[in-house]
């Protein structure tokens, strides 16, 4: 038997997944493998670890019926939490639309070496090039390009608390100093990510870090730069969602068509199966934060009971700490 969750859960594999899974809840009640499932702190409670999957589950009170709780890739931790900032207006934009905006990555103008290769990588490149165009591989090195000005990423990060840094990094540019962060879980983004795989073509990966000009992608697989970044914004602990437009044609073709590439997608989401909290920039002003609730009223309802007060507002000045001693 499965929970409402973990069915969710189980949909957002693949077919291949759900016939491993299949398999896996098939033999569980013919007895355990103590290399592979650990016991819980609740009464008949299991976690069963099986090459890329991780299964919760429990016996009835009689033994006599299995129920799966969750299933998760193992390379994830299904609890923990991931965060979003987005400014005032962004914010505003989101409760109305419902919609999550997708940047193109050669706008990401903060990090010279977004979505562009490593040095060793293109030295890579250019040495196979050379073996079939002798003399000419410099001339494909711009082409290594073209996926930077085709791609576009919506990015989150990784972190049990909010962060300090994140609100003011996030939310007061241009001016503005509101908005609001939304909290959800690995689980839930790994759901969000099922669906969108199948309406947007949408990836979700953990982004990797390394030097640029020290080290290379660990693989060769087409895509591979949208999801690494240089090791110096490894704090960022950042998992991103990306659509990644595959172009084809001649040099002259490509360019053309990217002329015509947004400098942002837009993707529908549902809001309130993905938010666990919002909470509202500690740094807003009560008039911003009474036009967030406003919206929330009006066009997403179901997340009103989701506003939680920042932690920064919660923790009593220093002085006035030193004072009860």
């Amino acid at each position: 038997m499965l929970t409402g969750s973990a069915l969710r859960d189980l949909e957002s594999h693949s077919s291949q997944g759900k016939s491993f899974v299949a398999n896996i809840l098939t033999n569980i009640p013919n007895g355990f493998d103590p290399s592979k499932h650990v016991a819980l702190s609740r009464p008949n409670g299991f976690v069963l670890r099986d090459q890329f999957l991780r299964v919760v589950f429990r016996f009835d009170r009689k033994n006599s019926r299995v129920v799966v709780m969750a299933i998760a890739n193992a390379k994830i931790d299904p609890l923990g939490k991931v965060w979003k900032y987005f400014k005032q207006s962004h914010a505003e934009d989101l409760l109305r639309s419902s919609e999550l905006f997708f940047c193109r990555t050669d706008c990401l103008t903060t990090d010279p070496y977004e979505c562009r290769q490593p040095v060793r990588a293109i030295e890579r490149h250019k040495q196979a090039l050379e073996e079939v165009f002798p003399g000419k591989s410099n001339e494909f090195v711009e082409g290594f390009e073209f996926l930077r000005e085709s791609s576009y990423v919506c990015c989150w990060t990784r972190r049990e608390q909010e962060s300090y840094l994140a609100w003011k990094h996030y939310c007061q540019k241009e001016g503005e100093d509101g908005g609001f962060a939304i909290q959800t879980t690995e689980r839930q983004m790994f759901h969000l990510h099922a669906k969108l795989r199948n309406s947007h073509d949408v990836h979700c990966r953990h982004v990797g870090y390394l030097d640029y000009w020290l080290d290379d992608f660990p693989t060769t697989e087409h895509g591979e730069e949208v999801f690494w970044k240089a090791d110096w914004f490894s704090d960022e602990r950042e998992v991103r969602l990306a659509i990644i437009r595959h172009l084809s044609g001649t040099y002259e073709s490509i360019r053309e068509q990217q002329k015509k590439l947004p400098k942002g997608e837009r993707v529908h989401c549902n809001l309130d199966l993905l938010t666990n909290s919002i909470v509202f920039n500690p740094f807003g002003s009560p008039g911003q934060h009474k036009h967030l609730k406003e919206l929330l009223a009006k066009f997403q309802p179901k997340l009103e009971n989701c506003v939680r007060t920042s932690v920064i507002l919660k923790k009593p000045p220093l002085e006035q700490l030193s004072a009860t001693f």
